[in-house]
């Protein structure tokens, strides 16, 4: 049942479109009551207002998440609110006069059928989702398979394995080819077919390193030998935001395995290094001290962003990265 499209959601356009059209239903039926079950109409009418901008104000703002369950609660919100509304309609055309009422009949099945049939698609899909088994996945075989070319090799470095302390997996690869300019071109459609959640350049090493984080979630390195100079600090425009926000999430990921092996030097140095190339320039005055205040002042900053440019950043990398941090009161609380 996941209304998600692109970052959007049905209840965005939909509820706030349908509750225009119930409250000065409602304000007629109150001005002139029909012959029969006015006030079973008038329930059914306001029900499904409350119903429909419930569903609207969890999808905008700051009450906005896109995660699970939210997007269901949002789902099932929309849905009773349709249901109430072709029930109000339904009890509204058959309050009319008896000897009207037939010409209704085929009116009020397409009613039905235009409301029923979509929302048991929605839940055959959604139940047929939740029974998926998991794919499996054989990293460096797809990897291998994505990247196979006459002009790019590839090896597992010898360094990557899977840590048993951490909720997901970490892969390096070392790429070597004497086209680099092609290839990095072609990458991003090359890597497409492992269907990345996010794939970017890592803007701060040394070394142009491709970075993805796979469905898992599954982090992997493309390493090149090529030298690169380091980026300077995010600017933040309507451009950007989707970048910044999947560069914040693959971070996260990293600094929660440096930090479940005990390298908290390391980990204080990168807050620093967080503060000057991603936080500060979204506004954020004070050095993050944990990943959860890294993450709470990150969610408050860009709703901040997205209010001020007008747009809704997806939140396809926040969703696959949070579940494999670790458990703390802020990320289980954001959820």
């Amino acid at each position: 049942m996941d209304d998600k499209v692109s970052g959007q959601h049905v209840s965005q356009v939909v509820a706030p479109l349908l509750a225009a059209f119930t409250l000065p239903t409602i304000a007629v039926i109150v001005v002139t009551p029909p012959p029969h079950w006015r006030y079973a109409i008038l329930f059914l009418f306001v029900a499904s207002t409350g119903l429909l901008l419930a569903g609207f104000q969890l999808s905008v703002g700051r009450l906005f998440h896109d995660a699970t369950p939210w997007n269901e609660i949002r789902a099932i919100l929309t849905f009773l609110g349709l249901i109430a509304l072709a029930s109000g309609l339904a009890v509204l055309a058959a309050s009319a006069r008896r000897e009207d009422r037939g010409t209704l009949y085929g009116a009020l099945a397409l009613l039905a059928a235009g409301v029923l049939i979509p929302i048991g698609m929605n839940l055959g899909l959604w139940i047929t989702d939740r029974r998926k088994p998991p794919r499996s996945v054989n990293v460096e075989q797809d990897v291998l398979r994505a990247l196979k070319s006459t002009d790019i090799h590839v090896k597992l470095d010898a360094s990557s394995k899977a840590d048993q302390a951490l909720s997901y997996t970490a892969w390096d690869f070392n790429v070597t080819t004497q086209w680099f300019p092609a290839v990095m071109d072609r990458l991003p459609q090359l890597v497409d077919t492992l269907r990345p959640v996010i794939a970017q350049w890592n803007r701060l090493s040394t070394h142009w390193c491709y970075m993805l984080i796979l469905p898992g979630p599954i982090k992997v390195n493309l390493l090149f030998h090529q030298p690169r100079a380091i980026s300077p600090p995010w600017q933040v425009t309507a451009g950007t935001m989707r970048q910044i926000d999947d560069h914040f999430w693959d971070w996260m990921l990293w600094l929660s395995a440096k930090q479940a092996s005990g390298e908290h030097d390391l980990v204080a140095a990168e807050f620093t290094k967080l503060h000057q190339h991603l936080l500060a320039p979204l506004g954020i005055t004070a050095l993050p001290s944990t990943l959860d205040q890294a993450i709470c002042d990150y969610r408050a900053a860009r709703s901040e962003r997205e209010s001020e440019f007008g747009l809704q950043v997806p939140r396809a990398a926040e969703h696959a990265v949070i579940q494999a941090l670790r458990p703390s009161s802020t990320t289980s609380q954001a959820l």
